[in-house]
């Protein structure tokens, strides 16, 4: 590994829910990525947010990766925006999103950019839909684009391996980079 810094994670329950034990691609590629982040020296964040959604969505798998994180000390929690950068983020949403619908969308998982923004800027998730409503929201909201956005599901962003080499937020992966061609639907 090129950097042995370790990286707070932001993982979203699309990758717990989906980390199960069968061979299927999408199943498989979320449960790499998760047994590399626990023998890479990386941690995920668990806000309130983020655990609830983890507690009602965790496959059997994920559920007991979970517990092997907490076990080897690599769970970052107590992390938050402050309270007028979290206003402020959920404005935005209101107020530039297209469409209630997207809006909504964007509510649901805001917690998600939410931690990323406390911490080192890093959301892994498979939910193409909400990366792409946040990816056109950072056109306007420059604050998002320091965020990288990793879907693990498509091989060509090779997770393991940006993982490995340190998760750094590289340009290609930021939101307000990602090209809408580029993202699967």
């Amino acid at each position: 590994m090129k950097n042995k810094q370790s990286k707070r994670l932001v993982i979203d329950a699309s990758i717990a829910q989906a980390a199960g034990t069968t061979e299927h691609p999408t199943s498989k590629l979320s449960r790499e990525c998760l047994s590399a982040v626990l023998h890479i020296c990386h941690k995920i964040v668990m806000t309130p947010a983020i655990s609830q959604e983890w507690n009602k969505h965790q496959s059997l798998f994920a559920k007991k990766w979970l517990r092997n994180m907490i076990a080897k000390k690599k769970m970052v929690t107590g992390v938050n925006l402050t309270d007028s950068v979290k206003k402020q983020l959920h404005d935005n949403i209101e107020e530039l999103g297209t469409s209630p619908n997207k809006v909504n969308a964007m509510l649901k998982d805001v917690h998600l950019l939410e931690a990323a923004l406390a911490t080192d800027g890093m959301v892994i998730s498979s939910d193409e839909k909400v990366r792409e409503l946040f990816n056109d929201l950072s056109q306007q909201v420059v604050s998002l684009k320091q965020i990288a956005w990793v879907n693990p599901t498509h091989t060509d962003e090779q997770t393991i391996e940006w993982l490995e080499n340190g998760a750094n937020v590289e340009k290609p992966r930021q939101l307000g980079r990602v090209k809408k061609d580029d993202i699967s639907k």
